[in-house]
């Protein structure tokens, strides 16, 4: 939407404080019409793990996971920073000396080891 802001920090601030997420990083991308929010994440295996009462839930579970995540968090922010799609990565993200996301080198490193989920996919919304 023309004139409101995004900013990457303030979603990132949300999905962190999950203790479920390690890491995340948002970013924006265009469409012909409005910008969309994308988050990637990178889910905290063994929180994960003692929630499921010391069982390694599926792939799919952990999915479901995030997803009911997302869905919490968009219920707070107004619907133009709502996160629309979903990465769930394997591995950290890639740092500097300082322990801070690499943003660009991890946007980079995304196309190649991303496994996609698309939010309307996730909650059957259009």
């Amino acid at each position: 939407p023309s004139g409101q802001n995004i900013y990457p920090e303030e979603i990132e601030y949300h999905l962190n404080k999950n203790p479920l997420i390690a890491e995340s990083m948002v970013v924006g991308y265009d469409t012909d019409d409005e910008t969309l929010v994308e988050a990637k994440i990178f889910p905290d295996m063994g929180a994960i793990k003692e929630k499921n009462k010391g069982i390694m839930p599926s792939n799919d579970e952990i999915t479901k996971m995030m997803a009911d995540i997302i869905k919490d968090i968009n219920k707070k922010l107004p619907n133009y920073k709502n996160i629309k799609k979903i990465n769930i990565r394997e591995t950290e993200f890639i740092k500097t000396t300082t322990s801070k996301i690499k943003r660009y080198a991890n946007s980079e490193m995304l196309r190649k080891v991303l496994k996609d989920y698309y939010w309307q996919d996730l909650i059957g919304q259009k």
